[in-house]
């Protein structure tokens, strides 16, 4: 069921790449590719480490044994700061990265911490670790629901939850192109604050590397049906806002559950509008919801449910 829930979400990814090529490098599983990670070894007291996860709610890796956690075992201290590097080199796509030849990368995750007092943050740099950016400088990520560009905080901890994030234009990310560089960097950071909560941190497993070409980046990103909806996280109903491409006025509307099952299927006749959903009758859990025209998905996103 756990692998059912990253694939299905990658495939929502792809489908969404129709205007795009890509492939597939590595996945850093905490037992191979471990030449991929580098752990800060300049912070005094970071306490990332690749293990077995021995917590309450941190009680097994994704893919079992090993995950990078913020400590296998004990509650993260107070006043914390923690990072680890994703190594993303283009070699093996034959290229530099830069313009349209962008890597992506996506990844599970499960987070427990003091909401708005401790986060985890993803930072880029292109420039070998002399500079680090926002995520939302050259991207978006699409992911767990208390992601806010490239920060989380809260907790989502008794499910693990696939995140993607995206460089390409062509999928309506950034009006900017992705710099030239041999190697790109991301960089995972756990802050804490003053206050000790004895909670678990932040562990990730199954980091996914590939490469993206987008095409036809122009006339997409000016031309791209959207979707999305308020209140996300919801519990009786919410609303789902869509555009669709200029000239077109009629769309299905699906939703489905985490394993791919259709849950709920709905018709659009105008351009623009908001669609209310019920969601009363759904089980707890995460949902997608994609907005197709003539067979062909033209926008997804995803839907919390919390009752």
């Amino acid at each position: 069921m756990k692998k059912q829930i990253l694939f299905l979400s990658l495939i929502f990814i792809s489908i969404i790449n129709s205007y795009s090529q890509w492939g597939y490098l590595d996945t850093i599983t905490f037992e191979k590719h471990l030449e991929l990670i580098k752990i800060d070894t300049s912070q005094k007291n970071n306490i990332w480490q690749i293990g077995r996860p021995q917590k309450t709610y941190f009680d097994s890796a994704y893919s079992k044994p090993y995950a990078i956690v913020t400590d296998t075992v004990n509650p993260y201290p107070i006043n914390n700061i923690s990072s680890f590097i994703v190594i993303m080199p283009s070699n093996k796509t034959g290229y530099k990265w830069g313009g349209c030849n962008v890597p992506y990368i996506s990844f599970v995750e499960k987070y427990n911490m003091d909401t708005l007092q401790d986060s985890g943050v993803i930072t880029l740099s292109v420039d070998n670790g002399k500079t680090w950016v926002p995520l939302n400088t050259y991207c978006k990520t699409t992911g767990s629901g208390n992601w806010y560009g490239s920060m989380t905080t809260g907790t989502y901890a008794k499910v693990w939850e696939g995140v993607m994030i995206q460089f390409t234009p062509s999928n309506g990310c950034s009006v900017n192109y992705f710099p030239v560089c041999d190697t790109a960097l991301l960089k995972f950071t756990f802050y804490s604050g003053s206050t000790l909560s004895n909670k678990e941190g932040w562990m990730i497993d199954d980091i996914r590397l590939g490469w993206d070409f987008c095409e036809g980046v122009q006339e997409y990103t000016k031309n791209a049906a959207q979707i999305s909806a308020y209140p996300n996280p919801s519990s009786n109903s919410t609303s789902l806002s869509y555009q669709l491409p200029q000239g077109q006025s009629r769309a299905v509307l699906k939703l489905y559950n985490a394993v791919g099952e259709l849950m709920k299927t709905g018709l659009i006749n105008s351009n623009a509008g908001t669609a209310e959903q019920d969601v009363s009758d759904l089980p707890n859990g995460i949902y997608y919801y994609t907005l197709s025209i003539g067979g062909v998905v033209e926008a997804t996103n995803k839907l919390v449910v919390i009752h």
